[in-house]
């Protein structure tokens, strides 16, 4: 193996350790890795997405060279997503059987369900290219209108899971649909959000326009939509390319069309060199999350405590001034006048009462002012996330904190959700979690 493997395998290595270390850490706190672990010597990954009829299959088909191996065609062709790898005996496997052929990485696929599954493809293809990369076709992207066609399966789900394990995103839009479908923006405002730097847009099918005004209007179509739809300064090269075709000769840029694609082409090719990276960026991810969720529980923690604290004296301050309150009064009143012993009894018996039903009532109410504070902060999470990283916010280098909030929000939510079972918060928390700070540093060094 070379350097470049070698050094590669070693890092992958030490990132399933830091995984492992930190597992039961990360489960006590209610957060649940991105990544489960990392295959070693793994390929990379290319996710080709688009609209249907934006031509992913035809370029897939035309990468792999040979026969055609996915269909094509106008019309949507699957509901599934197809994962091509390589191998000396061609065959084709479906669901459970399908993922049993792929990294471990992939293990949390199951959790979009059997109508997931089932429509989850792994061909195995003796195709050059498949020896260096693994290609991810997915479902033609459709219309929010084209109420025909149903998903049955957390789509936007699935596609965030194949980006994260991708090296590159392939987005393909053709001139029928230059950014307008439904499904497409709602991808680049969701699932894809901070992959901006795997993204490719291809606009592709360049050899049907008729003349260059045709074209100046598909690409400032798709430009002002993908600026509507992605919230970055610079929007992502946009690579103006096609797939010939037998007999479709195009009126305008054959030849910068052709050099386009054959770009696209090398960076598929070459994406090896890209994963390190993006394993070393998803681990960072994972670890940060991790953190930024262990601190703003052991934060709302502590604020949960403090009122807590300030109930039960005051629960107790309460019981004391009432139940003193209760003996005073009752003894002053038939003791010192009749002290006989049933009296006395009577007395002592009434002076209990009151303080049980005070000691009552105060837990009573206690319990009901946590529930409020409780439901109170869950609603304002934002709020007591900006007051707790307020110092790292004003730094305009950390826009990232923002992104990793609203991916671990719903875990704090739920962490703390009275129907749960309340988090075995460890011993030493606060040195677990500048283990996990640590952690992030070494990955950012």
């Amino acid at each position: 193996m070379n350097k470049t493997g070698d050094s590669a395998t070693t890092l992958e290595q030490e990132l399933n350790k830091l995984y492992e270390k930190h597992r039961k850490t990360a489960a006590r706190f209610g957060y649940s890795y991105q990544r489960e672990a990392v295959s070693i010597g793994a390929l990379p990954c290319v996710l080709f997405m688009g609209n249907h009829s934006s031509g992913k299959s035809t370029l897939i088909n035309h990468l792999l060279g040979g026969g055609p191996v996915q269909d094509t065609g106008v019309a949507p062709t699957d509901d599934g997503f197809t994962i091509l790898i390589y191998g000396e005996e061609e065959s084709d496997a479906v669901g459970l059987s399908a993922l049993s052929l792929l990294p471990r990485e992939n293990g949390k696929l199951t959790a979009f369900g059997p109508n997931f599954l089932n429509k989850l493809k792994v061909k195995v293809r003796n195709r050059e290219i498949l020896k260096r990369v693994v290609l991810i076709d997915s479902p033609g992207m459709i219309d929010a209108l084209e109420e025909s066609i149903r998903r049955d399966y957390d789509f936007f789900g699935a596609v965030h899971r194949m980006a994260e394990l991708s090296d590159l995103i392939m987005l393909m839009f053709d001139p029928d649909k230059p950014g307008t479908t439904g499904e497409a923006i709602e991808a680049l405002t969701g699932p894809l959000v901070g992959m901006s730097f795997k993204l490719r847009i291809l606009l592709n099918k360049c050899d049907l326009f008729q003349n260059v005004s045709d074209y100046a209007r598909a690409y400032g179509a798709l430009c002002w939509n993908l600026a509507h739809a992605m919230p970055i300064k610079d929007l992502p090269k946009i690579y103006s390319c096609y797939v010939p075709q037998p007999g479709c000769i195009p009126r305008i840029g054959a030849e910068a069309g052709i050099d386009a694609l054959h770009q696209v082409a090398d960076e598929i090719r070459n994406s090896g060199e890209r994963r390190t990276d993006n394993v070393r960026a998803a681990a960072h991810k994972d670890f940060s999350c991790l953190g930024l969720q262990m601190r703003m529980i052991l934060r709302l923690r502590e604020n949960f405590k403090g009122v807590r604290m300030n109930l039960l004296f005051g629960s107790l301050v309460l019981f004391l001034a009432v139940t003193g309150a209760a003996y005073f009064t009752l003894t002053e009143h038939f003791l010192r006048e009749n002290p006989s012993g049933f009296v006395a009894w009577a007395v002592y018996l009434s002076v209990g009462v009151i303080a049980l039903l005070t000691a009552w009532g105060a837990f009573l109410f206690s319990r009901k002012v946590l529930c409020i504070y409780r439901e109170n902060a869950l609603a304002h999470l934002d709020e007591i996330f900006e007051k707790e990283y307020a110092d790292e916010l004003v730094q305009e280098t950390r826009d990232d904190l923002r992104q990793y909030w609203e991916l671990v929000k719903v875990g704090i939510r739920n962490a703390f959700d009275p129907s749960r079972s309340p988090l075995r918060i460890p011993f030493f928390a606060t040195q677990k979690l500048q283990d996990v700070q640590a952690v992030v540093k070494r990955l950012e060094s």
